[in-house]
């Protein structure tokens, strides 16, 4: 049935956090000229209120395109099953690793009496996949989520071709795995683990680069103190020199590549 758009709601449980505009443009012009291949898939919240299981790329597309309604269809689901639909609903080519993970865990909280391998049939994915998940997240802040789907965000349309965007970065789930390695079980791991995640995604790190960094800070040593001069963060035959995350002229703050000879100018030295 046709619902007004305006009657269409977000759902705020929705794992998928980023939506890029390049993606949008492109289903928005591929609506416009085919028209709305798939339906919707809602809940009725209210009177003539509406909120999305599935579809809110679609509406996204829809609202750009000028629409005033859209097709869809009305379903009745209990949290549990909504949750885990959430996950089903979304391809998982368009999921992030940490919007995966994230699903997960929704999935996991609305199911509490499901043990890991019957959620993981459910959801298509293997049990160790679920540990995983739920393990990183109990590590995660909200600030360090927030900063790693910030840094997911791609906005350059010319980039975009055939659902792959060229050019972009973002931190990968390996690079996070071998941060997450910091953990020791202590009450401040979160904090910490939050800003060696920030440290990582302003350096633009690769898994490589993390494992260093996580090192680094088992040794004791601060994530912000992160040094430069030597492939191990150790001091070098060269003056140990120390990122700035203040000087946006720093080479490392531009591009992450740590010099393999020590031999690049950074902010400061001591």
């Amino acid at each position: 049935m046709k619902i007004p758009i305006s009657q269409i709601h977000e759902n705020p449980n929705n794992p998928r956090h980023v939506f890029n505009q390049a993606e949008e443009d492109s289903l928005a012009a591929s609506m416009q000229k085919q028209g709305q291949l798939v339906a919707c898939v809602v809940k009725q919240i209210a009177p003539d209120s509406f909120q999305l299981i599935s579809g809110a790329l679609r509406r996204r597309a829809a609202i750009k395109n000028g629409w005033k309604d859209l097709e869809c269809v009305i379903v009745d689901r209990s949290e549990g099953d909504e949750a885990i639909e959430l996950m089903d609903y979304n391809n998982s080519k368009h999921l992030s690793w940490l919007e995966k993970y994230v699903g997960i865990e929704y999935a996991s909280l609305k199911n509490p009496d499901m043990i890991q391998q019957e959620l993981a049939d459910r959801l298509g994915v293997s049990q160790k996949r679920i540990s995983q998940a739920l393990k990183s997240c109990q590590l995660l802040t909200k600030a360090a989520r927030q900063a790693i789907f910030e840094a997911s965000q791609v906005n350059d349309v010319d980039n975009y071709s055939d659902g792959i965007i060229s050019g972009s970065w973002n931190l990968s789930e390996l690079a996070f795995l071998a941060i997450s390695d910091i953990a020791t079980g202590k009450p401040d791991d979160k904090d910490l683990i939050e800003r060696a995640v920030k440290v990582a995604i302003q350096a633009k790190m690769t898994e490589k680069q993390a494992k260093k960094l996580a090192e680094w800070v088992k040794n004791g040593r601060s994530p912000e103190d992160w040094k430069l001069g030597g492939t191990d963060g150790q001091k070098s035959d060269k003056t140990r020199q120390v990122y700035d995350p203040e000087d946006e002229n720093a080479p490392y703050y531009r591009d992450g590549n740590l010099p393999e000879d020590g031999s690049i100018r950074v902010a400061k030295a001591e």
